[in-house]
């Protein structure tokens, strides 16, 4: 990320990351380059501030164990039924997308360890927001949320009306987008 921002010519950047974006944005926040972070919106951050809960795991083994556009669409639907969203109603574009590339890795991504409790209250000052989706299965979010507030005293954390952690970044669009042009732009709106 320092390099890619390097050769744009920014000095800092405000970064947003869903999932396991947000582990990478999040990682790169608590590294030395810190001071090229102005800001950190994370989209119901996966293990960043809590485990993934043992039941999501179990469901996504098979995806885990044998990876294929079957098992991954089978996979996204649980998951995204949980927040009462219809799988029929997603943008089947983007389902078809994130089906065919659980066939795709050859080697596994570099999966950033959770911070501990020390590391997190380093962020204080950095302009942390979490927006968590309500219906999420990864894991808890009214424990994310706990920890969160306990861990980066002036992080703000917003929850989403409707949403699982797989229909985000996609639905609730109008609530997503309203979240984050909050989070982006503190301060009064007009």
């Amino acid at each position: 990320l320092a390099d890619v921002l390097d050769e744009l010519g920014v000095g800092d950047a405000r970064f947003v990351g869903h999932s396991y974006g947000a582990m990478i944005a999040l990682a790169f926040a608590l590294s030395h380059h810190r001071d090229r972070v102005g800001g950190l919106v994370l989209l119901d951050p996966s293990s960043c501030f809590t485990g993934m809960k043992p039941t999501y795991l179990l469901r996504a083994l098979p995806v885990l164990v044998r990876p294929s556009p079957e098992r991954q669409r089978r996979f996204l639907e649980w998951e995204c039924r949980s927040s009462g969203v219809d799988p029929v109603d997603l943008d089947q574009d983007w389902l078809t997308v994130a089906c065919m590339a659980a066939a795709f890795p050859t080697t596994r991504p570099v999966v950033p360890r959770r911070p501990d409790a020390r590391a997190l209250a380093t962020l204080n000052g950095l302009g942390m927001t979490a927006i968590l989706a309500p219906h999420s299965k990864i894991h808890d979010p009214t424990t994310v949320a706990q920890r969160i507030t306990a861990t980066v005293e002036d992080a703000t954390v917003m929850t989403l009306a409707s949403g699982s952690h797989h229909t985000l970044p996609l639905a609730p669009a109008d609530d997503i987008n309203q979240s984050l042009v909050r989070a982006l732009n503190p301060g009064p709106t007009e």
